[in-house]
């Protein structure tokens, strides 16, 4: 359980020298752990199974952040290639009606 704290807070760590608010997040779980390991340890032995519990969630909902900002950046790509192809199409037809009025 230690190793999974000590890799979050390289991470949170990592996260605050690239300004990283994504990765920075670890902090949250990372700080628990710690409070828990040095100031609560005695509950923390006796209430194991919850201590572990909370901890796991914690990275979960890091995670969960995680996985919703990566939908919400495919999202948005998707949508502006989907207006740069609806702008190309119009650069099109009006090409097309050049073509077809000389005069204009």
């Amino acid at each position: 359980m230690k190793y999974v704290f000590i890799v979050g807070l390289i991470g949170w760590l990592i996260g605050m020298r690239f300004k990283s608010v994504k990765l920075a997040l670890l902090g949250i779980p990372t700080l628990y752990g710690l409070m828990i390991g040095f100031f609560f340890s005695r509950w923390a032995e006796q209430n194991h199974a919850l201590a572990y519990g909370i901890a796991y969630g914690l990275y979960a909902m890091v995670v969960l952040v995680w996985l919703i900002g990566l939908i919400r950046f495919l999202s948005d790509r998707a949508y502006e290639r989907k207006l740069e192809h609806e702008e190309e199409l119009r650069f099109v037809e009006e090409l097309k009606r050049q073509q077809m009025n000389p005069a204009e």
